[in-house]
């Protein structure tokens, strides 16, 4: 089977050292995973890697889409440059042969107790497969608190598809699912957009946001997944960013109680 591999970058503590770098711990996981289908379930085995300087703590995996969500067994500790097996087994993804994809969510804590949360797809085949037709274009983002979040999707095949979407994000966001299926008629080119919010994600953390796309030509089911990196920046502060308005507003309602004073002579 197919393994696709997932990527977390999380600064724990930033502090510039010469030329800006940072120089304090930081976590860096990186998620890659295998799946194989056995008696009717998927099997999916990830590898799980630190490749930061700070140690991943109460590592487990579960699978999304199902529901209970089934998990694997919880690892306590993860030292730098150390890796890791989660084995947990899903349900497959439909009933028509061809290609699937399952999202896998990692949980782990930092050494300040900061719950962490990375993302990775594993593709599966049931039966013979079928290569999506459709050209999907995005790019990175960075956001504080909210972005609107564009792909591109071009069908260069030779059929209409109708195409079913479904966002995937860590536990710190929340994202907006767009509605039903997205119908692209052969050569045309549409652009998909949803909301993505940062509920709890820190400032200078890189989360992976999967989305996959799905269709059926000719009976046979077609998937693929479309990575998107979001950097998150400093929470912007409403006071700071209009500090002359709230200025102006004090003076203001400062002005309308001295004068509410001279209109009752003093009185309370």
């Amino acid at each position: 089977m197919i393994a696709l591999a997932g990527l977390f970058w999380a600064s724990l503590v930033l502090v510039p050292g010469p030329g800006g770098q940072a120089v304090a711990g930081r976590l860096v996981m990186d998620v890659s995973g295998r799946a194989q289908v056995l008696g009717g379930k998927i099997r999916i085995v990830l590898t799980v890697t630190n490749r930061g300087d700070e140690p991943a703590l109460e590592i487990q995996a579960e699978a999304l889409g199902d529901f209970p969500a089934p998990k694997s067994l919880m690892v306590e500790r993860l030292e730098p440059g150390g890796s890791v097996e989660l084995d947990l087994q899903a349900e497959p993804g439909g009933p028509e042969p061809g290609a699937y994809i399952k999202v896998v969510l990692v949980n782990f804590r930092d050494s300040l107790n900061h719950p962490f949360t990375a993302l990775a797809e594993i593709r599966y085949e049931l039966g013979p497969g079928t290569e999506s037709p459709v050209i999907a274009e995005a790019r990175p983002v960075t956001l504080s608190d909210r972005r609107l979040v564009r792909i591109g999707l071009t069908n260069q095949g030779q059929e209409t598809l109708n195409v079913r979407v479904r966002v995937f994000a860590p536990r710190e966001f929340s994202a907006a699912q767009p509605g039903g299926s997205m119908k692209l008629d052969p050569g045309q080119s549409r652009t998909l957009s949803f909301d993505l919010w940062n509920l709890s994600g820190l400032a200078g953390s890189v989360y992976p946001v999967v989305v996959v796309l799905e269709h059926l030509s000719h009976g046979r089911h077609a998937a693929q997944a479309v990575r998107i990196m979001a950097t998150l920046t400093p929470r912007q502060n409403p006071v700071m960013n209009h500090l002359e308005w709230w200025l102006a507003a004090i003076v203001l309602t400062l002005i309308l109680l001295i004068g509410a004073q001279f209109r009752t002579g003093g009185r309370p």
